[in-house]
């Protein structure tokens, strides 16, 4: 379980410095509730990978686990940045050994986020049902950055995914 988040501010400069993503990003790859988790043997303690989505895209976590559910963030990056595997000693994600972050670890990760950053964030809610319609069908679409803006704004006011918040706007404008 997560109950708090925790770093070394030196490394957490030098991380931005080197990496472009500081530890206040991170912790937000922790409450993507599909992020994959790799167990890693690193000389006498065993370091924790989690590969998450975030708003700053999808970053690489690298972390030990404390006494008292603490998470102590070691290093993070972009995932572009994971697969060229700075480090020679550093093994490649195991997706098939890799599991799933449990909504338990989600939650506890939405509270420490509050807790450690002073924010609130909406409680996160699954995968919304299917339209009326049927089954969603996947598309690719361009939108002006107004209009994401608005949906991403939206979304998080209410807790759902941007893209649901598209969705039910046009399902609403098609009758």
């Amino acid at each position: 379980m997560i109950g708090e988040f925790d770093w070394d501010e030196r490394k957490a400069r030098s991380n931005l410095k080197k990496h472009g993503v500081s530890f206040e990003q991170a912790v937000f790859a922790f409450y993507d509730e599909y992020a994959l988790i790799d167990t890693d043997e690193h000389d006498d303690e065993v370091r924790y990978r989690l590969i998450g989505a975030t708003d700053a895209g999808v970053l690489v976590v690298v972390y030990v686990e404390l006494e008292g559910d603490v998470i102590r963030i070691i290093s993070a990056r972009g995932r572009r940045e994971g697969r060229r595997r700075t480090m020679s000693n550093e093994k490649p994600f195991d997706f098939k050994k890799a599991r799933r972050i449990s909504p338990e670890e989600v939650e506890g990760a939405r509270k420490a986020i509050e807790k450690k950053l002073g924010i609130k964030l909406p409680p996160k809610k699954g995968r919304p049902p299917s339209s009326e319609s049927g089954r969603a069908m996947p598309v690719s679409i361009r939108l002006s950055p107004k209009v994401l803006r608005w949906a991403k704004r939206e979304a998080k006011k209410r807790g759902v995914g941007y893209q649901t918040i598209i969705n039910r706007a046009l399902e609403e404008l098609a009758g």
